[in-house]
């Protein structure tokens, strides 16, 4: 939640008074909020019930600079602010504040859903509900969830969930279903496909039906480019799908090109490379394992994680084996990307960024 500060100028003329009023997100005034003149420690006035207090900072040589200080610590702001001539002409000055801490929560929802509805859930074993359910005050952690039903596969998740809400939905899996569903797909397409070190004679994009249950090991080769392989596990009645790629190409690079020395008067810009940015990164609709550019680490024990990246194009490889996902998504770092969260949604197939 953000905070926004709004200093609208009233008045003209000699007038030098400014009311300042404080709104939460949702546009609510916030109260308690103490405006000081920064040098002179001066109480300029706090905030009402409507959000606003009228100052008038005391005017001398140097900056007029004020500091805002709220009574509860959940309120954040970016202290100091500068009251220049353009915010007296102008009437106005907005400042974003922030909110610098908000209340944590310690317990876990999940809400279940199943397709056909009524699936026994068990946690740990024990019987905790029926789907379609929300189910609350859940410890954090890992649990291995179950959901049995007449005429169905059972189906079982080892899932961790963090604290807050959090999502489980299953399609249920008739018992007569007895063969499995694979698409291979690689970047670039035109890669042939092997199963289990036997080739299908197939190129990528490809689908393979009528598969029998089992865990798969999945190559393409294409020339040109660096052979990949993986293993996927398939489940009776279940669609598994594969992405590799992008390949890596086996011809050599092109040798780096003259750099010239600029003559302008203005420095040049840092290389792209030098750019780097923090992400908070989790995976939708649920728990997943996820490996970084490459790396056999994964990342994602905890449901979230933390990763500084550089500017460029960089590959999550996202993995949830009894899903029989095996999928890359990209997201390229762009010099003053305003995002701080990304999303990895494996079923869509996309990076959901945001700020």
């Amino acid at each position: 939640m953000s905070v926004l500060l709004l200093l609208p100028l009233l008045g003209c003329g000699g007038q030098d008074e400014i009311v300042v009023t404080v709104l939460d997100a949702s546009n609510k005034p916030v109260s308690g909020v103490e405006i000081r003149q920064v040098g002179r420690n001066q109480l300029l006035g706090t905030t009402d019930a409507r959000g606003q207090a009228p100052i008038s900072p005391a005017q001398g040589a140097g900056e007029i600079r004020i500091e805002l200080h709220a009574a509860s610590k959940d309120l954040d702001f970016e202290n100091p602010y500068t009251l220049d001539e353009d915010a007296f002409r102008i009437g106005k000055l907005p400042i974003r504040a922030r909110v610098h801490r908000e209340e944590e929560e310690t317990t876990a929802s999940l809400r279940v859903t199943t397709e056909p509805e009524g699936a026994i859930i068990y946690f740990d074993g024990a019987v905790v509900g029926t789907t379609n359910t929300v189910l609350t005050d859940l410890s954090t952690g890992t649990v291995l969830i179950e959901l049995k039903m007449d005429g169905m596969q059972v189906e079982s998740y080892n899932r961790y969930l963090p604290a807050g809400q959090n999502e489980l939905d299953v399609a249920m899996v008739p018992l007569a279903a007895a063969t499995a569903t694979l698409t291979v797909n690689s970047e670039p397409n035109g890669a042939a496909v092997s199963l289990n070190g036997k080739s299908t004679g197939e190129l990528t994009p490809s689908t393979f039906t009528d598969l029998a249950p089992g865990e798969y090991t999945v190559r393409v080769t294409k020339k040109g480019y660096k052979a990949e392989t993986t293993r996927v596990p398939l489940r009776a009645g279940r669609s598994g799908r594969v992405d590799l790629g992008p390949l890596a190409s086996t011809r050599p690079a092109a040798p780096p090109r003259n750099v010239e020395t600029s003559t302008d008067k203005h420095p040049p810009k840092p290389p792209v490379g030098n750019y780097s940015r923090k992400y908070s990164v989790s995976t939708v609709p649920g728990w997943a394992e996820v490996y970084v550019d490459g790396d056999s680490e994964n990342r994602n024990v905890a449901g979230n994680f933390r990763i500084t990246l550089k500017a460029g194009v960089h590959r999550f490889r996202v993995v949830k084996a009894r899903d029989g996902v095996n999928v890359v998504l990209k997201y390229t770092v762009k010099p003053g990307d305003r995002n701080g969260k990304l999303l990895l949604d494996w079923k869509r197939h996309i990076v959901d960024a945001r700020p």
